[in-house]
């Protein structure tokens, strides 16, 4: 559980920090208030040497520092407003541990993807770098500071660091001590009691804040899961946190409920797609006396407004100009609403929402889930027992459990790694490499040794641990089938995820455990994990596992044999276990930069010229996957096309112009990856937006440029190149 919360962590900094520092037309937050994002760090404390009461103070402040940085990236304040709030926060420090903070802040920053654009966009904070309107603009676009600031530069910066601190420090838990560890969410009413903008704006007692206390540790007392069995379990929860609310309400002062009142709602409205949504909250509804003609009339409007609203996010045009038009169509929405409304309704509708809270309040759902009602995706795709295999197939402790001949082993070897996903067609195409898979095995092992690989793999699964989990046995083909298990039980499988053991019958539990066979001692971990803290493997070595890669290049035997060497070696010298927290993590991620800059070298040793050219030419086609932007990003595509600072910034505008329109676009119709599907219009839409990005994109480039960026691709690649996930973080010209 720790394992698997530490690396889940770890992605979602780098994907945070993605999303802090988008270029256009949001914002970067200022640096202020990454100080915020390290009062979420325990041992910052300690390093400020804090007292009870400046700890306590520092930890409330740590609660909310993720929704105040958003304010920030969401435009929703300036830099100055925002960073003139957080420091008046941050008056109960002494001037040496303000000082101490924004030492740590400047570190922090340093060591994160984002940094350069939150650096670059707060001019005030940056004033002693004395940076240039080239060099703020190269780093909002994301170079690095490394590659943007002169010899003179870096010697302030490091003034600003001042002493080095040790890296359990320096870290960024947006989501408090304990990463993803979060207890269940209190009723509404007591998360609302709890922010400290609240708590200030109704001037809480601290009787009264005692006695909220006491019903948060009610309702987890009765309430300690996130889920539930049944449907009753869910009423009950539902019961109690009316009456909990009834109670906390009753706790105030008439003056304190009536804003509270207030509050919650302008939270609620907040979270809608705009302010024509808001005649659909129940507290408006009841608060103007709706009458159900009206309601009638006010949900025809903006469905016929909606059906007109699409065609407006795919006009031609700059992204800035369209959202401005999206955003002067749903006044006009909001008007004819309002023409609906009697004088009464129009001014108590005013009244309603009071005056402007400005605080940030973050809440979440509370009423736990009946599982049967979350089905999930997990069985949707189909795993295949030995195709899971591959990635463990350089194990030597599997190799002993086999027995394997010197011959088997580095054959073994050779063959492992990690199978390309096919993107589309996925149950067919993984069924292909299954059976493939299979029939190269079956060349190298003996019976008695293939299916004892088997047992070991399924051991893996029902024994559980990262990355192997029991709910995943029902995807299994091979268990699917060895079992003879039924629709009705494989449907179980996915929307109970319960044990597998306690839906079969007596004849299938006997054959589970013939299919299990003798219990092993043998724990397999994915390549670069070694128990602990753990990576794949680095891009270069990543590529050179699939197979359509290695046809390509025409990779000798001797030089797969080697290859596998070099991944062995890899992986062994980034081995760690890792402590429940990110104590050494930035020794690690030098540790693993140092192997991977070693396993490079070796590649480079391995692969002849035209070898090398050629993967060169195909890590390009795999950036190229994730779009014309993402491709631009690569280095080499950087130097090779010679960008100048200009064409840099307008990629950039264009870049995120396409986010800014999408995710609007997906906010207005209310399309998330939670969404089953998006409808074909919306899926269109979408396409739309993306494709007139790349054509803007490319019309960037001059003849000669988009010529140049042809040779680097090289010649078409036939098969499938493995996504590259995130796509990289570097801006143009910066890192890759």
């Amino acid at each position: 559980m720790v394992r698997g919360r530490c690396l889940v962590l770890a992605v979602l900094l780098c994907a945070a920090s993605a999303l802090v520092a988008q270029p256009f037309p949001r914002t970067s937050p200022p640096v202020a208030a990454y100080s915020l994002l390290l009062l979420n760090n325990e041992p910052v404390y300690k390093e400020l040497k804090l007292d009870a009461a400046q700890t306590k103070k520092a930890a409330d402040l740590g609660k909310n520092s993720l929704s105040r940085l958003m304010s920030g990236v969401r435009k929703e304040k300036t830099t100055d407003e925002l960073t003139k709030e957080i420091n008046k926060d941050l008056g109960f420090l002494k001037p040496e541990q303000r000082k101490r903070l924004e030492e740590l802040t400047w570190q922090l920053l340093g060591n994160i993807p984002a940094g350069s654009s939150v650096i670059g966009g707060d001019i005030k904070a940056s004033a002693p770098l004395k940076l240039t309107k080239e060099q703020r603009d190269r780093l909002v676009s994301r170079e690095t500071l490394a590659s943007v600031l002169t010899a003179e530069q870096k010697k302030t910066l490091d003034t600003l660091k001042g002493k080095p601190a040790d890296a359990t420090v320096v870290q960024l838990f947006p989501f408090g001590p304990g990463g993803f560890t979060r207890t269940p969410a209190v009723p509404t009413v007591l998360q609302l009691l709890a922010a400290k903008a609240v708590e200030t704006e109704l001037k809480l007692t601290r009787d009264q804040k005692e006695k909220f206390e006491a019903l948060s540790k009610k309702w987890r007392e009765k309430v300690p899961s996130r889920t539930a069995e049944t449907e009753a379990q869910v009423n009950e929860a539902r019961d109690l946190a009316d009456a909990i609310e009834k109670d906390a309400r009753a706790l105030l002062t008439k003056d304190q409920a009536r804003r509270l009142r207030q509050i919650s709602m302008q939270v609620e409205k907040r979270n809608l797609r705009g302010d024509r949504d808001v005649f659909t909250l129940p507290s408006v509804i009841e608060g103007l006396k709706l009458t159900d003609g009206q309601k009638e009339k006010l949900a025809a409007i903006v469905e016929a407004r909606q059906k007109g609203l699409l065609p407006v996010f795919t006009t031609e045009g700059e992204a800035r100009d369209v959202l401005d038009t999206v955003k002067k169509y749903n006044d006009d929405t909001y008007k004819q609403l309002l023409a609906e409304l009697s004088a009464e309704q129009k001014k108590a509708l005013d009244g309603l929402f009071g005056e402007p809270f400005v605080g940030e309040v973050t809440t979440r759902t509370f009423l736990p889930v009946l599982r049967s009602a979350t089905p999930g995706k997990t069985l949707r795709t189909p795993l295949h027992l030995y195709l899971s295999a591959r990635r463990y197939l350089n194990s030597e402790a599997l190799h002993k459990e086999l027995g394997l001949s010197a011959d088997q082993k580095k054959k073994l070897t050779a063959l492992a790694g990690q199978a390309v996903t096919p993107a589309f067609g996925l149950d067919e195409k993984l069924a292909a490499l299954a059976a493939e898979t299979e029939k190269e095995l079956a060349v190298i092992l003996k019976p008695e040794q293939r299916k004892r690989l088997g047992e070991v793999m399924l051991q893996q699964y029902e024994r559980g641990g990262f990355p192997f989990s029991p709910l995943s046995l029902g995807r299994l083909v091979e268990v699917r089938k060895g079992l003879g298990l039924t629709e009705d039980q494989i449907k179980k499988l996915g929307e109970r995820r319960v044990a597998l053991d306690s839906l079969l019958t007596e004849a299938q539990k006997a054959k589970w455990k013939e299919m299990l066979g003798k219990p092993s001692e043998v724990r397999l971990t994915p390549a670069g994990f070694a128990g602990g803290f753990g990576t794949n493997l680095p891009a270069e070595l990543s590529l050179l596992q699939a197979r359509d890669v290695v046809a390509d290049l025409k990779l000798t035997a001797a030089q797969k044999e080697k290859l596998a060497g070099i991944v062995k070696t890899y992986q062994e010298a980034t081995r760690r276990n890792a402590p429940g927290d990110f104590q050494g993590f930035q020794e690690f991620q030098k540790k693993r930069a140092a192997a991977a800059q070693a396993a490079s070298a070796e590649v480079a040793k391995l692969l002849d010229a035209n070898q090398m050219k050629r993967l060169g030419e195909l890590q390009l086609r795999q950036a190229q996957q994730s779009g014309l932007y993402t491709l631009l990003l690569r280095p080499a595509v950087v130097e090779g096309l010679k960008l100048t600072g200009d064409q840099r910034k307008r990629l950039a505008e264009i870049n995120g112009g396409r986010d800014e329109l999408t995710f609007a676009l997906n906010r207005e119709f209310r399309t998330s990856r939670r969404d089953a599907e998006a409808s074909p219009e919306i899926t269109k839409a979408n396409s739309t937006i993306a494709s007139a990005a790349e054509h803007k994109l490319e019309a960037v480039l001059t003849k000669e440029q988009q010529d140049t960026l042809k040779r680097l691709l090289g010649q078409p690649f036939k098969g499938e190149l493995p996504r590259t996930g995130f796509g990289g973080f570097g801006g143009l010209g910066g890192g890759g």
